[in-house]
């Protein structure tokens, strides 16, 4: 195996660890994938009738009062 090779496997190895959870990993997956925001959604709300018109991933909400929140998705 020639080290392109080797390097493409552990890049599939590494891969196969993430999680949605992750955020970086999560907002690759999810940017501009309306079919599994929608899945994940509906999952999560227990709702089937949900559907997504715009996503925006890492979304900063700004609080003056100090407790500002980043929303994943």
């Amino acid at each position: 195996m020639d080290t392109k090779e080797q390097e493409h496997q552990q890049d599939l190895e590494k891969i196969k660890l993430f999680r949605y959870m992750d955020d970086d990993f999560m907002t690759v997956c999810l940017e501009d994938n309306y079919e599994g925001v929608e899945l994940i959604l509906q999952i999560v709300l227990q709702r089937s009738d949900i559907k997504v018109i715009s996503i925006r991933t890492q979304e900063v909400m700004k609080n003056l009062k100090g407790r500002s929140a980043i929303l994943d998705v």
